[in-house]
């Protein structure tokens, strides 16, 4: 049954406990991979059905009960919802769709990026994001103590972007795979022999895509004992004929902050003036838990961080805001869920493992499914051009 553990964890060289998770920025805390993994029940990721009796108005019963049996008038009492969460549609998530505030279409995100607790005042907020407002609780308590007269509408249920299913064991070789691509309502399918999976090792610890039957155990542990960590970057731009203060330094690619402050967030910079076509460019980077922090900021606070940073660097000259910034957000990114794999003391077997194909049906390739070049752009493209003359 899905459970938070009561030992403590480790967590960024410190030990933390589920109550931790709790007291503040859940939702953020809940996105570090190994915090959602120990605390499934606080960070909202539990939604199962119990499968055994329960104790309702003093008879024992089962979610199949309520399933057969009046089941909006069943699910109003407090023993039916809390137990049979998928049978009352009552899991607490945040709507993957659209909802409107103020007469503009809006998504979660939106109230997560900036002002979250004035954003999540709004009633129509909360009501459709209640993971990013943490009102779960208190959504619950409204049912216990009947201060409304139906259940809260649940938000649609987090569904995958991709199901890969197969008519027969998925390691017989024989058989056929299928791909179901969704996209809200749009549903493609493709028919297939053999399949090339290329997605981030984020994507597959997520579980982002289902796969059925199950990838076997062996993979599936390879999957769990790797680390995929989150790096990201802030880029700007000045226009030539603004002074900045590095010009002068042009012929050094990386800049370093010595600097013993822990609020400054940035201190590596690269600049790619000698390859980028002498373009006053600067790249920003973080990485870890900063990084993952730094998610939950908006474009306008980062920027004024990396400036802190940079004038820290150059504390006598004045410099020029940038003309244009970008921002990454590689966690956020349903698509990649990380940057890429770091290293662990079991890496070279892991990354070979999940680099072998299942019943010469089913390949894998990608930075992280090889030991000598993960974390780069040429350990996806030697594994991609391995696994596809393979497949040839």
């Amino acid at each position: 049954m899905c459970k938070d553990i009561r030992e403590k964890f480790p967590l960024f060289g410190d030990m933390k406990q589920c109550e931790w998770v709790k007291k503040d920025d859940t939702y953020e805390r809940c996105k570090i991979p190994i915090v959602s993994k120990n605390c499934p029940v606080t960070c909202h990721l539990c939604c199962e059905d119990v499968k055994g009796d329960f104790l309702v108005d003093e008879e024992m019963k089962q979610c199949k009960w309520a399933r057969k049996n009046s089941t909006d008038q069943l699910c109003m009492k407090p023993d039916v919802w809390k137990n049979c969460p998928v049978t009352c549609h009552s899991c607490c998530e945040d709507a993957r769709d659209t909802f409107s505030v103020d007469g503009e279409m809006k998504k979660c995100k939106w109230a997560r990026q900036k002002n979250t607790k004035q954003r999540c005042a709004i009633s129509n907020v909360s009501d459709n994001c209640p993971v990013t407002c943490n009102t779960c609780d208190e959504r619950s308590l409204d049912i216990e103590k009947n201060t409304t007269s139906s259940l809260p509408l649940s938000s649609p249920s987090k569904s995958p972007s991709i199901v890969a299913s197969s008519d027969t064991p998925i390691d017989t070789p024989s058989s056929t795979s299928s791909l179901y691509s969704s996209r809200e309502t749009e549903v493609k399918a493709i028919q297939a022999k053999k399949v090339i999976l290329t997605v981030s090792l984020g994507v597959l610890k997520d579980e982002s895509i289902i796969f059925k039957p199950k990838l076997p155990k062996w993979k599936r542990d390879a999957i769990d004992n790797m680390n995929f960590g989150v790096l990201n970057k802030c880029i700007m731009y000045w226009r030539k004929w603004k002074y900045v203060p590095w010009s002068k330094y042009n012929d050094e690619v990386w800049y370093t902050l010595i600097d013993n402050n822990s609020d400054v967030l940035f201190k590596q910079f690269f600049n790619g003036y000698k390859t980028n076509g002498s373009k006053q460019i600067l790249t920003a980077f973080v990485g870890g838990s900063d990084a993952i922090a730094m998610e939950y900021k908006d474009d306008s606070a980062i920027k004024d961080e990396v400036m802190l940073s940079l004038k820290s660097m150059f504390p006598d000259v004045n410099i020029p805001e940038p003309d244009e910034f970008k921002v990454t957000r590689w966690l956020d990114n349903e698509n990649f869920k990380g940057s890429y794999t770091t290293p662990t003391s079991n890496m070279r077997t892991d990354s070979t493992t999940l680099g072998k194909s299942i019943g010469g049906k089913l390949y894998f390739a990608g930075e992280a499914t090889t030991s000598d070049w993960y974390g780069t752009t040429s350990g996806a493209y030697l594994t991609g051009k391995q696994v596809a003359n393979e497949v040839l």
